[in-house]
């Protein structure tokens, strides 16, 4: 009996330093101040000469093309894979407008809410592991320790994560198209959590706008051109979607523009695809273009050959694998941007030399060992 409740204890205290450690450094980062903390959520900066600064009709030439990049969840407009991206464009189109959409407090990481079912699963492990240890002489820890972490990570990557981020999607395209797409010198109010910012619109033509959006913020930007075409009756000229996340699954909201977004939402549509997991595979575009790297982990692990800690083991390569290609997409981007003028219109012509092309998707092989 001291030997199994030593084992309990030992596996117990590493349970809870797991999951403390998780919930400490979620509530870390959920209380990170942004170097733009102060800006209300979907306010338009305008990116001029390396520096941000918030949008005004005075610093927009309205004649020239704009072009709008909306950053995704867990981050901000000083992310700087955006700000590459944004000099990037800066040097292809020297005279265009280059405006970044920054809904940073609601799409950084909801630690809060990790830490509250990170304690709640730590719960419930330590009453089966106690409850099991007096009425059963043998308990089978890995097995009670795999099944909760398992539990865990499904809440958090398919809860939390998907969920917490993407409800406010419709609400943030909301106040990005009444600052972008109003009348110029109107102001409007909006409230979050009780403060009041104010912002003045743009005025800008939708036929001169160009929406860059990556992960969330694709689907940002699908619903701010969503709302332009039957609003205004005007269609944006291009949406470019970098890794669209799944979020259209999880927007929750009453409104028309909540249900999602197609290729029917502005003149010209084209998506582009790194990620297996955290991109969904939905045909939003009239190109749509995918990267599939060679080595991926989850295209050469043999699951069902695994033990249970070499499968977490793997299940870490492939989510570290993911989260970095999910990213990537954007410095990929970037560099088409500079070397290949995808920033000019594209057609399908442009992408025979795909690896191959089926399900509507041109597909790229990459070979990081070439």
């Amino acid at each position: 009996m001291n030997n199994t409740k030593l084992t309990i204890w030992r596996y117990a205290t590493t349970f809870a330093i797991t999951f403390l450690s998780l919930a400490s450094l979620a509530f870390a980062q959920s209380n990170v101040k942004m170097s733009n903390g102060d800006y209300q959520p979907g306010a338009v900066l305008v990116y001029q000469n390396g520096s941000l600064d918030v949008a005004v009709p005075s610093k927009i030439d309205r004649s020239e093309t704009s072009y709008v990049l909306i950053h995704g969840a867990h981050t901000d407009s000083t992310n700087e894979n955006i700000k590459k991206l944004a000099r990037a464009i800066a040097a292809e189109d020297s005279d265009a407008n280059i405006l970044i959409v920054d809904w940073a407090y609601w799409s950084k990481f909801n630690g809060d809410k990790l830490e509250k079912i990170a304690g709640e699963q730590f719960e419930l492990f330590v009453v089966e592991v106690f409850i099991r240890a007096l009425f059963q002489d043998d308990v089978d820890m890995n097995e009670v320790i795999e099944r909760h972490l398992s539990a865990l990570f499904t809440r958090v990557f398919f809860n939390i994560l998907p969920v917490e981020q993407t409800k406010w999607i419709p609400t943030v395209s909301e106040r990005a198209y009444a600052i972008l797409y109003g009348d110029t010198g109107d102001t409007w109010e909006f409230k979050t959590n009780g403060q009041t910012g104010s912002f003045v619109s743009l005025g800008l033509d939708p036929r001169k706008t160009r929406i860059i959006g990556h992960s969330h913020g694709a689907h940002v930007g699908g619903l701010v051109a969503a709302r332009t075409r039957d609003k205004l009756g005007k269609m944006v000229k291009r949406l470019t979607a970098l890794d669209p996340s799944v979020a259209d699954i999880h927007v929750a909201d009453s409104n028309k523009w909540g249900s999602g977004w197609n290729r029917n939402v502005a003149d010209f549509v084209d998506v582009w695809r790194m990620s297996e997991l955290c991109s969904g595979d939905k045909l939003y575009g009239d190109i749509n273009v995918r990267f599939r790297i060679k080595s991926h982990p989850l295209l050469q692990i043999d699951w069902d050959e695994l033990s249970s800690d070499e499968a977490m083991a793997a299940l870490g390569a492939v989510l570290a694998c993911e989260l970095e290609l999910h990213s990537g997409v954007i410095e990929l981007f970037t560099f088409l941007v500079e070397e290949e003028g995808v920033l000019d219109d594209v057609d399908e012509d442009d992408f025979d030399d795909a690896d191959s092309k089926s399900d509507g998707w041109f597909t790229y092989v990459i070979d990081p060992d070439d």
